[in-house]
């Protein structure tokens, strides 16, 4: 697993043609999320995904850096729809899953398939 996380990491693993983002997320010998300087988000070993999985490193994002919508989309452009929208099963109630499936929509240009009945999503934009 990396030392960076959320933006920073999705950044340099997939290798995303946008600028890296200003502040960088990193596991440090921290008890809650601090934030050093003008660049440096530090995060405990405990709130750091515990994977390198893309998706749990953008919801892990979302949650607690600014919006950093370039590498968001970029990242969502490349995960499946069934990844997105098993995450979206697991945690309806979820703000940041909710957020990832509008995110996707947008990034696809295409409605989220298969949710289950009574939690589509609204594609932005249209109505």
């Amino acid at each position: 697993m990396s030392s960076t996380v959320g933006y920073d990491f999705l950044h340099t693993s997939l290798q995303l043609p946008v600028p890296p983002p200003a502040v960088v997320a990193q596991v440090g010998r921290v008890t809650g999320v601090s934030r050093f300087g003008d660049s440096v988000l530090a995060v405990p070993p405990g709130v750091a995904p515990a994977s390198d999985d893309p998706l749990v490193h953008l919801l892990f994002a979302l949650k607690h850096e600014s919006l950093n919508l370039p590498i968001a989309l970029l990242t969502l452009q490349r995960l499946p729809a069934a990844t997105v929208g098993a995450e979206f099963a697991a945690r309806p109630s979820s703000q940041y899953a909710r957020l990832a499936c509008h995110l996707w929509e947008l990034a696809q240009g295409v409605a989220l398939p298969d949710l289950p009945a009574g939690d589509q999503l609204v594609l932005v934009g249209r109505k």
